[in-house]
């Protein structure tokens, strides 16, 4: 029954591809492991600063490459959580660019991959943002699917860190 139907991240491990509905032969749907991936960039230079330090001050945007997009064919969009855990242990649930312009990182809408989240931190502001080391990881959670599934780089990210510091720590 196509509308009381789930699939368990258990019983499909290891058997991605097409399932088929006999004696038609006609597939029925087809299991895909999920992916999902994280990287920092700093807009006001270019460069990629994954697990690096950036300049207090700097404008960052989010890259998020993920296989779930194929999801968009159901509603469009595919919606993630963009984690990022202030030194203090606070976890964001908005980020503000350097111009004071806030954006929600809580149900993310993802519409292609890679996805450019386009500049929506500015670490230039010391109140909200104070020198010092953050995580930050990626995560869906559609349908329960990381409540079910909860694998590092499948459903959820690795975490990457990234410090935010007036000098250079080299």
């Amino acid at each position: 029954d196509a509308t009381k139907f789930s699939i368990a991240a258990s019983d499909f491990s290891g058997r991605t591809g097409p399932w088929y509905v006999l004696p038609a032969k006609t597939i029925a749907f087809n299991v895909v492991d999920p992916q999902i991936d994280l990287k920092v960039e700093d807009t006001t230079v270019g460069v990629d600063v994954t697990n690096k330090w950036v300049p207090t001050g700097d404008e960052l945007q989010f890259v998020i490459d993920t296989n779930l997009v194929q999801m968009t064919q159901r509603v469009g969009y595919v919606p993630v959580t963009i984690k990022v855990q202030n030194p203090d242990g606070g976890i964001y649930t908005s980020l503000l660019d350097n111009a004071g312009t806030p954006t929600s990182i809580v149900d993310y809408h993802i519409t292609t991959s890679p996805q450019y989240t386009g500049t929506i931190w500015g670490t230039g502001n010391l109140g909200m943002y104070p020198p010092g080391t953050y995580q930050i990881w990626v995560l869906c959670n559609v349908n329960s699917m990381n409540d079910n599934y909860g694998l590092t780089g499948k459903t959820v990210s690795s975490q990457v860190s990234l410090l935010n510091q007036n000098q250079n720590p080299l």
